[in-house]
């Protein structure tokens, strides 16, 4: 089931601080220069933050990030100065090209016309917000509002980072526990089920890099999948009931004693023997599946202790519950080949 993923965290907060920081300088710098000009100090405002942008996302081509930021500045003070206020309505698109521009920087096509569409509207809020409080100067001092303004402005546009850094993708573990917990049922999709949960919080309390969380998801994949074939081996016995394969093979009996022509009795015996072979089938079969429900059962609590470990690694005993993981995480190894083992019986 396709899912969307937030990536680069760090990436994000550190362009998001960046220009949060760029907006409140530029907004003091445009509360003495503009000089409640409007075109000039949110020019200047937007042309410190796609700066900030740059500078966070120097691997990538922050030279051309940079001049952008630069053009803007300098086109919105040329429009201020050059022009009448009538200008200023000119200004929210200006911001949004560039703005659009400098977002959508080295995006496949896909992420480049949703960061475009995003980033257009951003620029056009962050506009109006940005004029709605540099002009409340009568309620608080000028560089307060101006201050206030640029911050503002520079939160809003942080919003047209997010198509950067969204994707959509299918989660393995999601999509197993979907397809497994459709096909079993009873006792097994009780197991299934724990198993799952135990996944999510493994998630929810593990950084992703951690190796503990690996070994839990993959010990739960690995249940997943072993899942699904002792459901495909429950489907292709489920026709064949042991007690009516004995009452066939009691009512072929009974044939072959009633029968009086030698050829019909010697079939109806080799018809009871491919039935006596398929009820020896069938009893291995239930046998296989007993013995793979009880490893199963026992593997997902080697891994519940483990998460318990895990757990208990950030106590006061951390020296011992470190050891006691690792005890764990070899018991799982260990059952991880028996579950292996119980795979290939499956098969």
């Amino acid at each position: 089931m396709p899912s969307l993923q937030f990536q680069d965290h760090d990436s994000f907060q550190r362009s998001a601080l960046l220009m949060v920081g760029a907006g409140a300088i530029s907004g003091v710098l445009s509360s003495q220069i503009a000089a409640g000009h409007l075109p000039i100090a949110v020019g200047m405002v937007a042309g410190f933050v796609v700066l900030a942008f740059a500078m966070a996302q120097a691997a990538v081509g922050a030279r051309h990030l940079l001049g952008l930021g630069v053009l803007l500045s300098l086109c919105a003070f040329g429009i201020g100065k050059a022009t009448a206020m009538s200008a200023t309505a000119f200004v929210p698109f200006l911001i949004a090209a560039v703005l659009a521009t400098a977002f959508a920087f080295r995006l496949s096509p896909t992420r480049k016309a949703i960061t475009v569409v995003l980033a257009v509207a951003v620029a056009v809020l962050a506009f109006f917000v940005f004029r709605r409080i540099f002009f409340a100067a009568f309620f608080v001092s000028n560089v307060a509002a101006a201050t206030v303004a640029g911050t503002a402005f520079a939160f809003v546009s942080v919003f047209a980072m997010i198509p950067r850094h969204v994707s959509l993708r299918n989660d393995e573990l999601v999509s197993a526990f979907e397809e497994t917990n459709s096909l079993v049922d009873g006792e097994m999709r009780e197991i299934i089920v724990r198993a799952y949960h135990l996944s999510v919080e493994a998630r929810s309390s593990l950084a992703p890099e951690d190796i503990n969380r690996r070994t839990l998801e993959e010990g739960v994949l690995r249940l997943f999948s072993l899942a699904k074939k002792w459901a495909n081996a429950c489907g292709e016995s489920h026709t064949l009931s042991a007690d009516l394969l004995v009452d066939r093979m009691e009512n072929l009996d009974k044939r072959i004693e009633n029968s009086t022509d030698d050829i019909a009795r010697e079939q109806f015996m080799q018809a009871r023997q491919g039935l006596a072979e398929q009820l020896r089938y069938v009893k291995e079969i239930g046998a296989n599946r007993e013995r793979v429900l009880a490893r199963m059962h026992n593997y997902m609590a080697a891994l519940e202790r483990l998460r318990m470990a895990i757990i208990n690694l950030h106590s006061a005993d951390a020296t011992r519950c470190a050891r006691e993981s690792e005890d764990l995480q070899k018991e799982s190894e260990e059952l991880r080949a028996d579950l292996d083992a119980c795979s290939l019986e499956l098969t």
